[in-house]
């Protein structure tokens, strides 16, 4: 099988094994057909799709002081609610994320104030790698700015990476997750002039 006839980024469990995919191979056309192929595929095995909840939180401006890392993707949910993206300080909290997740291909359960994690060994929580996808796809769909689709692709990388230790909600709201995310590429693609 040449590496152009699937789309081989899930195949061991990126948790425990982070990739970089800076210096991967541009395939053009044929890995974003076999991409659609494999999220459309994921998708049928997952079940149903679930829609992220919605936040409980008011959103705050105040958000470095979010307790929980929980909490804090909350706050951002609520920000992202109600349309915060566009505020200077929203904005660079978002960038720092995307960061974060670029540098560590992890969510960490705890951070500190430098946004550092306080311990690089507890990283496997999925309703926080779930809640930082669903963040990713609102800010891309609402900025379509592309970090922010970038990290979704890769986040749910991860995530896929992992399904069999997902329970049947957590796979509810991947589906979702991926289901959006082939529209943002369709979308994308499309504009480009480009058919998948």
């Amino acid at each position: 099988m040449r590496e152009t006839d699937h789309y081989n980024y899930t195949q061991k469990n990126l948790l425990n094994d982070p990739i970089t995919y800076q210096y991967s191979t541009y395939l053009g056309l044929p890995f974003l057909k076999n991409w659609e192929k494999h999220r459309l595929e994921t998708i049928s095995r997952l079940g149903n799709l679930q829609s992220p909840p919605k936040s409980c939180y008011n959103f705050s401006s105040n958000l470095a002081n979010h307790g929980s890392l929980a909490d804090h993707f909350e706050q951002i949910m609520a920000g992202l609610e109600g349309r915060r993206i566009d505020e200077p300080e929203f904005k660079k909290l978002l960038r720092k994320w995307v960061k974060s997740f670029e540098v560590h291909k992890r969510i960490y359960e705890r951070y500190d104030s430098y946004f550092r994690p306080v311990n690089k060994k507890q990283f496997h929580d999925f309703n926080n790698y779930l809640r930082y996808a669903e963040i990713m796809e609102y800010a891309y769909r609402l900025s379509k700015e592309l970090p922010y689709l970038n990290v979704l692709l890769k986040i749910s990388d991860t995530i896929i990476s992992c399904k069999t230790e997902l329970d049947p909600h957590h796979k509810s709201r991947l589906a979702w997750i991926l289901s959006q995310e082939i529209e943002h590429v369709k979308k994308l693609v499309d504009n480009k002039g480009i058919f998948l």
